[in-house]
Parts: structure tokens; sequence; C-alpha cells
């Protein structure tokens, strides 16, 4: 009877604890999601790539210098098995990292680097020093002083650009070193507090060197450094503007992992107190496990329209990166599996087994993420993080343990079956990215291909062609939304300018859609309006028409006129004869059009009259305004499906009728 109160008692406890930290957890990674998505939203991408960057770096370096402390902290006054008390961990691990971040950043500044990478490093040294705390406290049972620190910690910079919001003022990198400064130090007194001057005093005094029970900690601290190091591996080979998205992408879904890094804290200490007792320990362990399988259900189900979500938030100038953020939610619902299967190897003392898991699959991952930069692919570097975070798994769910009552616990039949799901799904995903790899570009997707149909290469083929340029975005290049291959409004018009005879020359339309893209913004291949029409704009072009776009609409107004202008200008010096038609934006929604859509045509309709050009504005010609039956716009509400591009097709086929007519042969 007493048997069975004491567990009610200790599962009660348990829950309460469980849940503190799960709500606690919850409130402060939302904090940090929305803050980063307000400062991704305020920072240009390359800006906010840099202080990614700089944080990725900085916390890698805090694991290295931290031998292991903040994870084995959690076991040691749970388990009484290890010869280092909390208060001896504290002292050797404050010491260690504060001394290297402090160096560090006095030297960023005297050398001059820009204090967003300084802000960075503060923001690594910030959540080094709380991740000892939180387990820290969570070693000792005080889960509601953990619980309330990690929310001050996220709080206050989401306070301070409130603050600095309603002062009139923005948050510039001065204000975020600051912040920083502060959390960090709050940090580092929370956990001084609770253990006290005179055990302080003591653990200095007799400070150890490192054993092998430290190498062992401070090698699985190590391997969690392949994750932070998987956006500088990409910076190494993809262009910046893809850095900028995968960095963008990596933080804003990290805060998915919250539910099984909260109740790991809680589970590990437990874990730990009931190594002797395979019963209670196998208990804890499948309530665990189940509730954060059901976790990752529902993370995978709503990862689409979450990432969706996510590129509205951040603006614009982000939206190619929305399969990317697909992926990488995916990715934390799967790690979230193997941060469960991951305490339980801890707790028993078995960190050996979680590292070996985590460099295997965190290897595969940053070699994946170097070929796919190199390639330059963005629609293919989702794949990455997520047969990254399988291999681990698999790792995790296929390791036995030759011990007796251990062996029972490790594997259990959910688990069993979970890893059989585990390596049918990683055995597809291999086979997608194979054939991604394999697949060639879509011709509607290569950069300057000449559009043609069957009758205009053969009468090409008798003489000279009247070629003409098209420029633009995803509009122009098609999605997976619509527009793909012959969909394309493109192919269409082509089509229809091959079918019908202008004057004694085919027509050639010469293609450049490049997603992401604009007159001011990069697109995904790192190109503007202006590098594309310099690249492609040959003698025998007849006519250039430059499409969009929406994605220049992040800028400033003064930058977006100017880049017009200087794109415009640039052709004009080059060809002072061509014809050069700007179509403006589109707006395919049922909603009212947005204001700055009507402000961009206004501008783009100036520059055009300024330089001499045609304007074509698809908004107050009424393009999409007729009744249909279908959709024109894709789920994502911003992009034409086939039906859109065929409304395109029928409204731009006069008008590159007309540029034809004008053309030569010669």
């Amino acid at each position: 009877m007493s048997s069975a109160i004491d567990q009610s008692h200790t599962g009660t406890r348990i829950r309460t604890d469980a849940a503190v930290r799960i709500l606690a957890r919850v409130a402060s990674s939302a904090m940090l999601g929305v803050f980063l998505l307000l400062l991704a939203r305020a920072l240009p991408v390359e800006e906010f790539g840099q202080f990614v960057l700089a944080y990725t770096l900085g916390v890698v370096t805090g694991l290295a210098v931290g031998f292991g402390a903040p994870i084995r902290v959690m076991r040691v006054s749970a388990s009484g098995r290890d010869d280092r008390t909390a208060a001896d961990l504290y002292v050797a691990h404050t010491i260690a990292v504060s001394t290297v971040f402090v160096v560090a950043g006095a030297g960023f500044v005297l050398c001059g680097i820009p204090l967003i990478v300084v802000a960075g490093v503060l923001f690594a040294f910030s959540d080094t020093v709380q991740n000892f705390a939180q387990n820290f406290l969570s070693g000792i049972h005080a889960h509601t002083a953990a619980s309330g620190l990690v929310v001050v910690q996220r709080a206050v910079p989401l306070l301070a650009w409130g603050g600095l919001a309603l002062s009139g003022h923005g948050l510039e990198a001065s204000a975020l070193v600051l912040i920083f400064a502060c959390t960090a130090v709050t940090a580092l007194v929370v956990p001084a507090v609770l253990i006290g001057v005179r055990e302080l005093r003591a653990a200095a005094g007799e400070l150890r060197g490192p054993n092998s029970d430290t190498a062992r900690y401070w090698a699985l601290a190590m391997s969690g450094t392949l994750a932070q190091l998987q956006v500088s591996a990409l910076a190494v080979a993809a262009p910046p503007l893809t850095v900028g998205y995968f960095a963008m992408a990596t933080r804003v879904t990290g805060p998915l992992t919250l539910l099984s890094a909260a109740l790991s804290t809680v589970a590990v200490p437990e874990l730990a107190r009931s190594i002797d007792d395979a019963a209670t320990f196998d208990r804890i362990y499948r309530r665990y496990r189940n509730v954060v399988i059901a976790y990752c259900i529902v993370v995978v189900i709503a990862a689409w329209p979450a990432a969706w979500a996510i590129v509205q938030i951040v603006g614009a100038k982000y939206e190619p990166a929305q399969t990317l953020v697909f992926g990488m939610i995916i990715a934390a619902g799967i790690s979230s599996l193997s941060q469960a299967i991951s305490s339980k190897h801890i707790a028993a003392g078995r960190p050996g087994t979680v590292t070996t898991a985590i460099v295997l699959g965190g290897a595969v991952t940053l070699a994946l993420l170097l070929l796919t930069g190199a390639l330059d692919r963005l629609d293919a570097i989702w794949l990455a993080p997520v047969a990254g975070q399988l291999l681990v798994l698999a790792a995790l769910l296929s390791d036995v343990h030759e011990g007796g009552r251990m062996t029972r616990l490790i594997r259990t039949h959910w688990e069993k079956a979970l890893l059989t799901v585990t390596v049918v799904v990683l055995t597809l995903t291999a086979g997608v990215a194979f054939a991604g790899a394999r697949e060639p570009q879509d011709a509607a997707q290569r950069a300057g291909v000449e559009v043609t149909s069957a009758a205009s290469t053969s009468r090409s083929a008798d003489g000279g062609a009247v070629k003409i340029l098209v420029v633009g975005d995803s509009f122009t290049e098609g999605t997976t939304y619509g527009g793909k291959g012959s969909s394309n409004w493109t192919r269409i018009a082509q089509g229809r300018l091959s079918a019908v005879h202008l004057n004694a020359c085919p027509v050639l339309l010469r293609v450049s859609g490049r997603g992401g893209a604009g007159y001011l913004t990069t697109g995904i291949r790192h190109t503007t309006f202006a590098s594309e029409a310099q690249r492609l704009l040959t003698p025998d072009v007849s006519a250039i028409v430059l499409v969009g776009s929406g994605n220049d609409l992040s800028h400033p107004s003064k930058q977006y006129r100017a880049a017009v202008n200087d794109t415009i200008r640039a052709v004009r010096k080059a060809r002072p004869e061509l014809p050069v038609v700007i179509v403006g934006l589109s707006w395919i929604h049922d909603a009212p059009v947005a204001p700055e859509y009507l402000r961009a045509n206004r501008l783009l309709a100036d520059a055009a009259k300024r330089h001499g050009a045609s304007f074509v504005d698809p908004i107050r010609s009424g393009w999409y305004a007729a009744p249909r039956d279908h959709s024109i716009v894709g789920a994502d509400l911003r992009h034409p499906t086939d039906e859109g591009h065929a409304i395109i097709a029928d409204h731009m086929t006069p008008v590159l009728e007309g540029l034809a007519r004008k053309g030569s042969c010669e």
C-alpha cells in the first residue's frame, strides 16, 4: 500500500514538474520565435545571416569549453554516482566559458567587427550559461526556479524591443549587445545564489582536472556542435542569400523541440534516481516517450501550414525558403523523438551511445548541405536535416546494450516498430534526394533558355528569328502551384506566336525566370533583373520585357526606385534603340489590392515614362477580374496556378506580338 502511495505521489510530482517546465518552455520559445521573426524582418537577409552565424559559432565555442558540464550536472545530484558536485561543475563551467566569451567579445570590439556579430556572440554566451543554469536547477529539483529563469531570459529581449518601438526607436545592434549581456549575467547569478558563498568557495578551492566521465560527457556535448555548424557548412558552398534563408529556417523552427527538451530536463533526473528500480525506470520512460511520439505526429501534420505562416510573418523576401522551412519543421519533429531516447541513455550513464548516433547523423547532414549548397539547389536543401535526423533516430533505436536489465529497457516493442518505420522513411528520403539530383531542371527554369515550338524551330533553321528577352521572377519561372512545363505562360505565348505569320521571321522568347529575384532583391540563384539583362542581352535581341517583381516590396521605396531606374538606364546604355516593356506587379487574390502593390506599380509606371519605356499594369487593366470556375492562385495565396498562367498568357501574347512585328531577323 505504501509503495502504491509513493508511486502515485512520485507520478503526480513528475507530471506537475513536467507541466510547469512545458508551459515555461512554450512561453519562452514563443517569445524567442517572435523575437527572431521580428529581427529577421527588420534586418537585411545577409545581416541576419551574420547574426545567426556568429550565434552558431558562439554556441559551438560554448560547448567546446564547457566540457560537458551542462549535461552532466542534470544527474550528479540525482544519481549520487558522480565524484563531482553541482557546485564544482558550476564553478569550473563559469570560469571557462566566461573567460573565453569575454575575451572574444572584447577582441571583436577592438578589431572593429560589426556590432551585429558581437551581438550574436553575446546571444550565444547568454544561451550557453542559461543552458547550464537550467540543467543545474533541474538536477536539484528546482523546476519552478528553472521555469522562471527561462521565461525571463526570453522575455527581456522582446520587452526591450517593445519599449524601443514605443519610443520610436529601432532595435539596433548596440541595444542587442546590452540586452544579451544582461541575460547572461542573470543566468550566471541564479545558480550562484542557490549554491551559496561557502560552497562556491569550497568548490573553487578544490577544482579538479578532467577524468574519464568528463571526457565522455564532453564528447556528447561536442557532438552537438555538428548541428550548430550547419549554417557554417552551407556558407562554405552556397550563395549568401541561400545561407540567409537557411539561417532563418534554422532559428525559427528550433523552438519546435521545446516539448521534448522541457520533458528531458525532468525525465533525466527522475530516471537517474530510479536507475536501480527497473520497473519504475521503465514506467517513467514509457510515459515520456509516448507523449513525445504524439507531439512528433502533430508537428509533422502541421508542417506545411506552419511553414506558410512563418513565411507570411517574415515577409515576401523569404518566400523562396518555404519548402526549406517545411523540411526543418519535419526534422525538428524527428529530433524530438531522438531527444526522448537519448534521455534514457544519459540517465543510465551511457552518453557514448548518444554521441555515436549524433555524430553519424550530424556528419551526413553536413555533407549533404555542402553538396546541395555547391549545386545551389535551394529546393533540395531541406532533405539534408531530415535525412540526418532520421539517421540519428535509427542509430539510437538500433543500439543493443548487452547487460541484462538495461537490454530490456533499451529495446521495447514500440521502439522496434519505430525503428522499422524510420528505416523505411529514411530509404524513401534517400530515393527522393537521388531522384532530385538526377532530374534535369525544367526548360522553363533554366536561366536564359529560348522557349520555342516545333514550328518556330523549323522555320528558324532557314534564317534568323525575332528574339524577345523576358526577365522575371517566380511568376515567370513557374512554381509547384502552377506554370511548370507547357503550362507556363511563356510557353503558351510562344506557341501562339509561332502559329501566326507576323512577318518573315519566327519569334523566339528568351526567358529568364528566377524565383525570389527582382530589381533590387537577389533571387535563389543570387541574381537580379539587372544582372540577368546584362548577361542575356545579346545583339540579336529585338526587345526586352521586365516582369514584376513583388519580391522588392520589403525594401524602402527610395532604394526600389533607384534600382528600377538603374536597371532601365543600363539597358538603354547598352542598346539605346531597344524597345523596353515594364510589366507591373499582379494581384491575383479576391481580397482588395494591397496598397504596397499599387504604390509599386505607380513607381514602375513613373520610371517607364521617364526612360521612354512602355508600361503594362495588370492590376488596373483588370487581368484577373473576370469570373472564373477555378482558382487562379495557389495554396500559398501568392503564386498563380496553371489557370493563372493561362490568364497571364492571354494578356501578354498581344504585348509580345506587338514587339515581334517591330523586330527584325537581322
